[in-house]
């Protein structure tokens, strides 16, 4: 049996635990077993969803089929390389895989923010539905987080000067007494 009591925790820290990689794959294996046509699924970055195919191309315990297998059983399955000139041809594939004609449906396996999160139209039976595994970080250098980060600064730069303000009227008042 499977264990449904891990919690699917994307975390940074919990990304590579045996126990949420099977969880998260034994997901997946029942979402492709009831989604018809087109399943993607993306994740935070090229290494989680590096990691995660990994993981689930081992052979499985007991002598049960990996997660792999038993999700290319059910879909076949097309990974976002991480090169820009071989998405052309990994979408290509996905289109054609769908269009195959048992109708077992496929799935694709992209990267947040990769290129096939980007502009392109899963519509109808492409896309039927969608797994999230995890957010991405945003990017050190986006503006938004440059501007957080400084305004952070400036609000912690304030609260020292306080801070020191608070430091001086309580040492004049000490030497005053």
């Amino acid at each position: 049996g499977t264990n449904t009591n891990v919690a699917l925790n994307s975390t940074y820290k919990n990304r590579s635990r045996p126990e949420y990689l099977n969880s998260l794959g034994n997901t997946l294996v029942n979402v492709a077993r009831v989604v018809p046509d087109g399943l993607l699924v993306f994740f935070p970055s090229y290494s989680a969803m590096e990691c995660c195919v990994d993981a689930w191309k081992r052979p499985g315990s007991d002598n049960r089929d990996s997660v792999w297998e038993r999700i290319t059983k059910l879909k076949r399955a097309v990974v976002e390389p991480r090169g820009s000139l071989a998405f052309g041809d990994a979408i290509d594939d996905f289109y054609e895989k769908l269009a195959a004609a048992d109708h077992r449906g496929a799935v694709f396996f992209a990267v947040l923010r990769g290129k096939a999160s980007e502009g392109i139209d899963f519509a109808d039976a492409n896309g039927r539905a969608v797994v999230v595994t995890g957010l991405p970080y945003p990017s050190l250098n986006d503006a938004r987080v440059l501007e957080k980060r400084r305004f952070l600064d400036e609000q912690a730069q304030l609260a020292q000067q306080r801070r020191r303000r608070q430091d001086d009227v309580a040492a004049a008042a000490a030497v005053a007494a």
